[in-house]
């Protein structure tokens, strides 16, 4: 923890500095510090956040027709009245060619560390021991940390993949500082990251 925290204020320092001298090689490194990625392995889930739902679910749909995972969970946050995320994200892995009774659904969360807690019953109630966690590249270093410290505890093994970019991917990632969306994604990641190592989250 000590080292990571003494990282993310190196990542920092140079986000400051990088604003003076208008290096691209600086603000590059900082979107590359986001992203992480685990060597792929065989798992019993492919675990999908909700929040850039179709580049991650068409990516936990490849990944489940390459046969890295026999289910798909679905983790969704409530919108207005009946409706929810992850039934929006069900329904776009069946057009994507996943078995609608292979999907299962996590429908409470509002956050990344709720779906981490809220996803936990789920899994160990199928008896799920190592699940693939997909998400976009600026969000997967803080799901990586929040989800393996929640299922540490009851020894699931989280491999974490970072969404190989696709036809629905809108993050540019080698110049983010030139594209609105893209600076949103980054600045609000680095700005979540502190707050959840302020809340004990990471």
């Amino acid at each position: 923890m000590r080292r990571f925290l003494l990282i993310l204020l190196l990542i920092i320092i140079l986000m400051v500095g990088s604003m003076f001298f208008f290096s691209s090689f600086y603000l590059s490194k900082m979107a590359d510090f986001l992203e992480v990625s685990d060597p792929l392995q065989k798992a019993d889930a492919i675990v999908v956040l909700s929040g850039g739902e179709d580049e991650r679910v068409f990516e936990a749909a490849r990944l489940y027709k390459e046969g890295w995972a026999p289910w798909v969970v679905m983790c969704g946050t409530p919108l207005l009245w009946k409706y929810n995320e992850a039934d929006i994200m069900k329904e776009e892995a069946v057009y994507f060619g996943v078995p609608e009774r292979v999907i299962l659904l996590e429908r409470k969360a509002r956050s990344t560390y709720d779906n981490a807690e809220f996803v936990l019953p789920l899994l160990k109630k199928w008896g799920f021991k190592k699940i693939i966690l997909v998400t976009s590249p600026c969000h997967s270093r803080r799901a990586g940390l929040v989800f393996k410290k929640v299922c540490s505890k009851d020894k699931i093994k989280v491999i974490v993949h970072a969404v190989v970019p696709n036809q629905f991917t809108l993050y540019k990632k080698d110049k983010w500082w030139t594209d609105h969306e893209s600076t949103q994604r980054v600045v609000g990641e680095y700005m979540s990251l502190l707050f959840y190592w302020w809340k004990g989250d990471l």
